[in-house]
């Protein structure tokens, strides 16, 4: 691995010293010699390469690193706040398998916002920020602009980040249109994402703004759309089975506690794209939609 560094060094040789030393001749055959040789050489080879992880792991944590996880090349641009301003800034352009420092650290937000694209989609959100699709931007507080849509990334309390944008072939694979809710009565186990075709073609989806579906317990769920899009989370009111097994993909609200004006509960998760809920004889319970 050969890294480069954009600072000058300058080495200054040490002068050898003129204390005699005693030396000892070893003889050994040509086998010998180069069996010593090649176990140098791969020494060195693997010190090296254990310094330059180290070196590019100190690179790579320095403030918010987005990572290319896909086999294509992909532009990349971020979202943020600083000092009460909204800033918007890319393209930085990364081959499969690089990284770049987007912004430098230690971060001090705990929300940052990302859009990617590559030549067989994007990685979007509903955050929109100013862009140039064009050429290299950075833009504060802009409005008349060309907006994209970028999704968020919670670092939390973390001072350094790593975001890695997967392959886009779970994005593709995954099914378009208005979500809609699935209860597979009869169906018993986890459920995954490679179950959408079986529950597409066998169950008709409730289309209601908002279904209450009681399960095999005796627990009611409830789950709310706004203009074909998921705004309230799967949410068992009743809290009676202990041994049901929820699967978030985002994190909601643990007490489902939030309530409409109508008074009724929901949980608000910071991102539904799959929610899957089924524990022995309880109902398997199914969300499918597109991404926001």
């Amino acid at each position: 691995m050969k890294i480069i560094s954009t600072k000058s060094h300058h080495f200054t040789g040490r002068k050898a010293s003129s204390q005699k030393r005693n030396v000892v001749f070893l003889k050994m055959d040509l086998w010998s010699l180069s069996w010593l040789i090649w176990a140098r050489n791969i020494t060195w080879l693997m010190f090296e390469s254990i310094i330059a992880t180290l070196f590019l792991q100190s690179i790579v944590t320095a403030g918010l690193a987005i990572c290319n996880g896909t086999s294509s090349k992909l532009s990349v641009a971020v979202g943020y706040e600083k000092g009460g301003a909204w800033y918007a800034e890319g393209w930085w352009n990364l081959a499969p398998g690089e990284c770049a420092i987007t912004i430098g650290g230690p971060l001090s937000n705990r929300y940052y916002y990302c859009f990617a694209k590559d030549d067989k989609g994007t990685w979007d959100g509903k955050y929109q920020f100013c862009v140039d699709p064009s050429n290299a931007f950075y833009l504060r507080d802009q409005q008349n602009c060309e907006k994209r849509g970028f999704f968020q990334i919670d670092v939390g309390n973390a001072k350094d980040y790593v975001q890695t944008l997967t392959s886009s072939s779970e994005r593709e694979n995954a099914p378009r249109g208005d979500w809609s809710f699935y209860s597979a009565i009869t169906k018993t186990g986890l459920l995954s994402q490679r179950g959408w075709n079986f529950l597409l073609n066998n169950y008709v989806p409730h289309r209601e703004p908002c279904d209450p579906i009681p399960d095999a317990g005796g627990n009611m769920w409830v789950v709310q759309y706004h203009d074909g899009y998921i705004v309230g989370n799967l949410c068992r009111l009743c809290r009676g089975s202990a041994e049901l097994i929820d699967y978030f993909t985002g994190q909601g609200d643990g007490d489902c506690d939030a309530r409409d004006s109508q008074g009724r509960e929901y949980c608000f998760p910071r991102d539904a794209i799959t929610l899957v809920k089924s524990h022995g004889l309880i109902d398997a319970i199914f969300i499918q939609g597109k991404y926001r």
